[in-house]
């Protein structure tokens, strides 16, 4: 009885619905980009090739207002937070206004990761120290190593002293960065939707950091060239059969906890 319940629950959180939203997202996220792209490119092509470092230096201003929100929450600013506001603004800002005035600023891009450095190294010694949850901090310094990666290999490559991007092309370097920068975002605003926090400068904060977040991501998707992909119509009845093994995973996820549960 106990299995058939915890089955149900979990099979209720994962409805069917939510799996095929979940498998299919990404056919839709670059049906759009597509549309979009192929619209701006259709207005105005200088538009449309400008249009990925536009976007990504509007995210980076936008991550410096959200954190700045949060400190304002917080009542002050420490050297941790400053690190993460100069690292988004003007660090950025220049790197990416740079590139989108084609003058790119590739040591502003080495600049940002260092003083990202600054923001999230001590955040992860004290978690250490404290025995509190590291997983956020380590995120934030893996983005930062990133960073400093990306923007040391651009910047050799700009003086000329290296020929070519060690193991990854600089847009895959950049789009890892993005991906670390989104994924501690996203889980820092999915724990504030569990604890149910009510909607103060902290939690718009933290929405305005994930739409930054979303911003950069795709930029850097335009500038991999993801609005070139074409969905074939095979790929949406295999997102369905995706969909279907999620919901059994979850199924089956629920039936394990509920025997450890029953043994206990």
């Amino acid at each position: 009885i106990i299995s058939s319940g915890a089955s149900g629950a979990m099979e209720s959180s994962l409805a069917l619905p939510t799996a095929v939203a979940i498998s299919t997202a990404p056919l839709v996220y670059l049906k759009l980009l597509r549309a979009f792209y192929l619209r701006f490119h259709k207005l105005s092509p200088l538009f449309a090739e400008a249009f990925p470092n536009l976007l990504k230096f509007v995210g980076a201003s936008v991550f410096a207002a959200g954190h700045a929100l949060q400190c304002i929450h917080k009542g002050k600013a420490e050297y941790t937070d400053w690190g993460y506001i100069l690292a988004c603004t003007p660090c950025l800002n220049i790197a990416f206004g740079g590139a989108l005035v084609g003058r790119p600023c590739p040591s502003a891009l080495l600049a940002s990761g260092l003083l990202l450095h600054v923001s999230y190294d001590p955040l992860l010694m004290r978690a250490w120290r404290s025995g509190t949850e590291k997983l956020l901090p380590a995120i934030g310094v893996s983005a930062a190593v990133l960073l400093t990666w990306l923007g040391s290999v651009a910047t050799f490559l700009e003086h000329r002293l290296l020929s070519e991007s060690p193991f990854l092309p600089v847009p895959v370097y950049a789009m890892m960065t993005t991906c670390s920068f989104g994924l501690g975002n996203g889980l820092k605003l999915y724990r504030l939707f569990l604890s149910q926090e009510p909607l103060h400068k902290a939690f718009v904060g933290q929405i305005l950091k994930v739409m930054a977040s979303s911003m950069l991501f795709t930029g850097n998707a335009l500038g991999l060239g993801a609005h070139e992909v074409h969905v074939r119509r095979y790929a949406w009845p295999c997102s369905l059969m995706v969909a279907l093994g999620l919901r059994a995973l979850a199924a089956k996820l629920a039936r394990k906890a509920a025997q450890a549960e029953k043994c206990q």
